[in-house]
């Protein structure tokens, strides 16, 4: 994370942090303890995205003045939370003093299995980092309905569906805990739009660029220079993977050389993969134009391996849907890349902008210590809570088929999730305009409830708060939906948040 001195003065006076409690938090990296190669890999063109989010969100709570203990060994936390007692038995009173605890899927299961019977009184101050997201269905244990693609060995951990941090918006079932991207001011200012003759391939592992070779060849006949960091300098290796020759590969740099690249390039030229990564974004902030590979049809966890295993259902539009659909043309340009007049089209629409790219306010170092500072303050798992507070509360039905995201959508609002429970009422039904015919709670599992089915105009209540999904839909169904304000660039905090 970039210095912030000045920027936590700002958020001080925004937030008056100077007030609030100085809070005891553990961060157990357990992911990171079960694969040690997510280290070792970060040098040699391996994924960086939980290890930007996990440095960044160390960095923001070390800014906001927070006492943190961070292991990634499991041998270290009998000495961070109260172990059971020499006779197997739960404590009376937890000895640790912890207020949060920042961990992932693998670390939640560590620590259960650590606290023992503490269990229950670790588990709402857990904040879990998951990158893709975690829907509800995958959530709940005993869920029983059928699944495309089936369960996931990451799942069945029956926490609250905010208590999953993602690294975008992907879902409001989840926290969106985000991450800051890096930006130099002086390069940038150097360095206008105008000035900039080069291309930049985000591509730092070979086999991302096979069969692309006539992409990156019209990438060429518009720059003067293509640029790459990719992981393998031996070249009869890149040319096994359809590097081509003209290609200056720079290897896998440091930081301050890859602003240097990004902010003497045009263009940041996707491939494809990684899907969801941050470079996307890190290339936008200092000034690069992004193409995005779209993919038709949606990738999703049936016919693409790489979300086989993953928690969630959603269906993945392009390598940066973020990028695709809050910050769009002129500066992201997602296209089919084996169409190669639509990249032709993107590509004269790049370079004849005269406008700079930037980045939206919620991926900044203020944005994401805002929003952390505001999750630390507000969002309590383990008692009721009044945050978001109820009075942004507003209601509304969906179409046949549609998702409560989509329907909150409609209305220029998100889905807020922890309103379920206060619209899971016979009245709200009915001031909701639904035709009931009789309204029953039910007994099977359902992540669509409450809803009328239009079959019969029977509508359903849930009775198992897991449940609560704002992503479900199917055709036949109409959901009641909680829907909240949201700030503009900040998605994850209401307008009186």
């Amino acid at each position: 994370m970039a210095t912030v001195g000045g920027i936590h003065k700002e958020l001080a006076i925004t937030q008056d942090v100077s007030r609030r409690k100085r809070k005891k938090i553990a961060l157990y990296m357990g992911s990171l303890e079960f694969n040690f190669k997510f280290f070792t890999e970060a040098f040699t063109g391996g994924c960086l995205g939980e290890l930007s989010q996990w440095s960044d969100v160390m960095s923001a709570l070390y800014l906001l003045g927070h006492d943190l203990i961070i292991t990634s060994d499991r041998k270290d936390l009998p000495n961070i939370i109260t172990p059971p007692d020499s006779d197997g038995c739960a404590s009376r009173i937890l000895h640790d003093g912890l207020d949060l605890i920042f961990t992932d899927i693998i670390g939640v299961k560590r620590l259960d299995d650590v606290s023992g019977p503490h269990a229950s009184r670790y588990r709402c101050k857990m904040r879990v980092l998951d990158s893709f997201g975690t829907d509800a269905e995958f959530n709940y244990q005993y869920y029983k309905e059928a699944i495309p693609g089936g369960r996931s060995i990451w799942a069945d951990l029956n926490l609250l569906l905010p208590q999953f941090m993602t690294m975008y918006p992907h879902s409001p079932d989840n926290s969106f805990m985000g991450f800051a991207v890096p930006k130099k001011q002086h390069l940038v200012e150097t360095k206008g739009p105008k000035n900039r003759t080069n291309a930049l391939i985000y591509g730092k592992v070979p086999h991302f660029w096979l069969d692309n070779t006539q992409y990156i060849d019209m990438i060429k006949e518009h720059f003067n220079e293509v640029h790459a960091n990719i992981g393998v300098k031996n070249e009869s290796i890149l040319h096994l993977y359809d590097v081509p020759d003209y290609v200056i590969n720079h290897g896998i740099v440091n930081i301050s050389t890859l602003m240097s690249l990004f902010q003497s390039s045009k263009v940041f030229v996707g491939l494809g993969e990684p899907i969801e990564g941050p470079a996307a974004l890190e290339a936008l902030a200092n000034g690069c134009f992004f193409i995005n590979p779209k993919f038709t049809p949606a990738y999703d966890r049936v016919n693409r391996g790489f979300f086989a295993g993953k928690p969630m259902d959603r269906k993945v539009t392009s390598q940066n849907p973020y990028a695709e659909v809050f910050i769009g043309e002129p500066f992201v340009q997602t296209v089919d890349i084996n169409n190669i007049a639509e990249v032709k089209e993107a590509l004269r629409k790049i370079l004849s902008s005269s406008e700079s790219p930037r980045l939206p306010y919620e991926f900044t170092v203020t944005g994401m210590l805002e929003r952390l500072n505001t999750y630390i303050e507000r969002q309590d798992f383990c008692k009721e809570s009044n945050w978001p507070p109820i009075k942004e509360l507003k209601i509304t039905k969906s179409k046949d088929g549609q998702s409560c995201v989509f329907a909150c959508l409609d209305e220029a609002l998100v889905c807020e999730p922890t309103f379920f429970t206060a619209i899971n009422t016979q009245d709200t039904l009915k001031r909701a305009g639904l035709p009931c015919n009789r309204t029953t709670t039910i007994s099977r599992d359902s992540i669509l409830a409450p809803f009328m089915s239009t079959a019969d105009n029977t509508c359903e209540l849930q009775s198992l708060s897991l449940l609560f999904s704002c992503r479900a839909a199917k055709p036949g169904i109409v959901r009641v939906c909680p829907c909240r304000s949201y700030r503009k660039e900040q998605v994850a905090l209401c307008e009186s948040c």
